[in-house]
């Protein structure tokens, strides 16, 4: 009874406790532009990953997952993350990050699996939780926990700017500032009514609903292994009111502590970028 009060609500926890099976095929290509192979801070590298998910059911009929109520999908995804890095100097980079996606559902369910779709929040967009950002203007508010539940999209848009240089010993810090948000392709079943209203990619508005972070991180640097613990900062929510959406005059110096409800600590294992 709870999982289908959250399906009315449209959360969609309720996909966790269905029985489904996802096959996918997916090619991956990485290209370095670099030009000098002694100077590897001043490259650019190009990654591309095109899946395909449910790809035997174009062949044939999956009657005994069906006559089972069993799940499947049929969809196909493709990602890409192009990274420019500018060194600023001996020990410091600029890197400019763009990182869109699309997955485009086909078949019987028409719908991206949970756990193929783009989620932005924590690493990515670090002024929000996890999977709290979006789809486009969607609102499901960050104060009660207890009313959220991770929204995901079929559209992805993502870009960052981060400045990285060395502290002292093998500290290291960095600046960043990033923008992007997540879209549905369709109107789903089981949405609620506002999560269809504003959670659908539309190319006159979805400029408008792109949100802003930044923030800072204090790096741990053992080559290989890097841990980072910043704060991030929401500039500009798309989930409020068009005149309200951005936040300056909400943020204080309490922010830059993640001291206050537009702001946040969160830790990662590895670089951004």
């Amino acid at each position: 009874k709870r999982l289908d009060e959250l399906r009315r609500q449209g959360s969609n926890y309720y996909i966790f406790f269905e029985p489904v099976i996802i096959t996918s095929t997916s090619f991956q290509a990485t290209l370095d532009f670099n030009r000098d192979p002694f100077i590897v801070r001043s490259r650019s590298v190009l990654y591309m990953q095109l899946e395909s998910g449910g790809l035997p059911y174009n062949f044939f009929k999956p009657k005994y997952l069906e006559n089972k109520g069993i799940q499947f999908y049929q969809y196909v995804k493709f990602l890409m993350n192009y990274r420019k890095y500018f060194p600023v100097s001996e020990n410091s980079n600029i890197v400019l990050t763009f990182n869109p996606g699309v997955a485009y559902p086909y078949g019987k369910n028409k719908i991206v699996p949970f756990t193929k779709r783009f989620t932005l929040g924590g690493t990515k967009m670090r002024g929000w939780p996890y999977g709290l950002l979006g789809p486009g203007k969607f609102s499901q508010g960050l104060e009660n926990a207890d009313d959220r539940s991770i929204r995901n999209g079929d559209i992805q848009l993502y870009a960052a700017l981060e400045w990285s240089r060395p502290l002292f010993w093998k500290l290291g810090a960095s600046l960043f500032f990033e923008s992007g948000n997540v879209w549905a392709f369709n109107e789903e079943e089981g949405e609620s009514e506002d999560a269809l209203d504003n959670g659908v990619f539309k190319w006159g508005t979805f400029a408008e609903e792109l949100a802003f972070s930044g923030g800072y991180t204090i790096d741990l640097r053992f080559s290989p292994l890097v841990v980072s613990l910043g704060v991030g900062i929401r500039l500009k929510d798309p989930s409020g009111e068009p005149k309200a959406r951005w936040l300056w005059d909400e943020l204080s110096i309490k922010s830059l502590v993640a001291g206050d409800s537009y702001s946040q600590f969160f830790f990662n294992i590895g670089y951004n970028f």
